[in-house]
This record gives C-alpha cells, structure tokens and sequence, in this order.
C-alpha cells in the first residue's frame, strides 16, 4: 500500500434473522394435544405389531412312552416342548444306542416318534 491513501473499507452487510411467526396461545395448546394423540397412537400400534409378529409360544411338558428302534424296549421320557417340529437326541437307557426322538404338536397333542440316528 502506498502512503498517504487509506485503505478501503468493504461495506459491512447485516442480515437480520426473521424471527418464527409467533403462535397464540391456542395453537399452543392444539398442537401439544396433537403430540400426545400421536404418542397415544404409536403406543396402540407398538403393542399390535408386537402381537402380530410375536406367535404365542406353548412350552408342553409332559412324560411319553419311547420304544427303543434298536432293541424295542419301552421307556419312559420327560418331555419339554418349546417349538414345533422339535428333535432330540437321546440314548437307549436298556442297550445304550444313541436315537432321534422327533417331537410334534397336533392339535394339543403330542405325537413323538423315535429313529436310529
């Protein structure tokens, strides 16, 4: 810069913030009853989505008679059921022989069948 010359000021610009328009005080009170209608609703619809994608579960316990594949020697099982179409593997307590028990709920009942694993 050369002396003697003042420098030159760019002008300062101001931009004013428009401020939100203001709300009486009953569309205060309209829009605080449609948050808590909205909050009503969304906890109606979470507690139909949680029933409809959540199947009751049936967890049957009870005692089954269990015919050996291998030496057909009958005993007696204590059974839990927790799904459908559930297996297990169990060990003949007469000859030892390891054995799939297939276990399946129809209708209230429980059919159970045994294999040779």
């Amino acid at each position: 810069m050369a002396k003697g010359k003042p420098a030159k000021k760019s002008p300062k610009k101001t931009v004013k913030a428009k401020k939100p328009a203001a709300r009486n005080a009953a569309e205060e009170r309209a829009l605080k009853e449609i948050e808590a209608e909205d909050k009503q609703l969304d906890a109606k619809l979470e507690s139909v989505i949680t029933e409809v994608t959540q199947p009751e579960k049936t967890r049957v316990e009870q005692t089954a008679s269990v015919e050996c594949p291998y030496c057909g020697e009958v005993f007696e099982l204590h059974i839990t059921v927790d799904e459908e179409g559930q297996t297990l593997s169990e060990d003949c307590p007469v000859c030892s022989r390891s054995m799939s028990i297939h276990l399946q709920m129809e209708e209230d009942e429980l059919h159970v069948e045994a294999h040779r694993s």
